[in-house]
C-alpha cells in the first residue's frame, strides 16, 4: 500500500502544470477586496445542483479566510435549465439594490423554484424595492450582461458549471 501511495504521488508530481489563463473580465458582483491575495472567479448556474453545493463550500471559505479571499460571480446559465437565464437577470437586479449576495443565497437555497413569481417573492423577502425590481426584470436590461458573462466564460474555456478560476 505504501508503494502504491508513493507511485501515485510520483505520478501526480510528474504531471505538467496547467497553462495559466489571463482573465480579462467585465465588472461583476464581488465579495471581498479586489486586491485580496486569493481571487476566485465563479462561473455558475442557479439551477445547477453542483453549483449549489459549491456555493456552500465557497461561503465557508469566505467566512474562514475573510479579507484574504475575493469572490467574483459570473453568470453561466445552461440551456437545459429553463429558469436560469431569468434568475441570473434577477440576481443582477438585486445587485442594483446592493443585495446580490443575499439574493444569490436565496436563489441557491431555492434552486428548484426559480419561476418569475418566486423570483419576485425572494426580492420581497429580502426587502428590495419590489417595483424597481419588477421594472428591472421587465425591461430585459440585464439580459445583455448575462450574455456577456456567458461569452467571457466561453472565451476562457468554460463548458459546464460550476467552473472556478483561482
Amino acid at each position: 500500500d505504501g508503494l502504491k501511495r508513493e507511485a501515485r504521488a510520483k505520478i501526480y508530481l510528474e504531471k505538467p502544470e496547467r497553462p495559466r489563463i489571463k482573465l480579462s473580465l467585465t465588472p461583476a458582483p464581488r465579495m471581498g477586496k479586489e486586491d485580496a491575495k486569493v481571487q476566485i472567479v465563479e462561473f455558475s448556474d442557479f439551477e445547477c445542483p453542483f453549483c449549489k453545493q459549491l456555493s456552500q463550500i465557497l461561503d465557508k471559505v469566505s467566512d474562514k479566510y475573510g479579507r484574504k479571499v475575493s469572490r467574483m460571480f459570473k453568470a453561466f446559465p445552461l440551456a437545459q435549465h429553463k429558469n436560469a437565464m431569468l434568475a441570473h437577470q434577477a440576481s443582477l437586479c438585486a445587485d442594483d439594490q446592493g443585495k446580490f449576495w443575499p439574493y444569490y443565497k436565496k436563489l441557491f437555497d431555492n434552486s428548484q423554484h426559480l419561476e418569475r413569481a418566486n423570483l419576485e417573492n425572494y426580492a420581497k423577502d429580502l426587502k428590495l424595492n419590489t417595483e424597481q425590481f419588477r421594472q428591472c426584470l421587465d425591461s430585459g436590461q440585464k439580459f445583455a450582461k448575462v450574455q456577456k458573462d456567458i461569452s467571457e466564460g466561453e472565451e476562457v474555456g468554460v463548458r459546464h458549471t460550476p467552473t472556478l478560476f483561482i
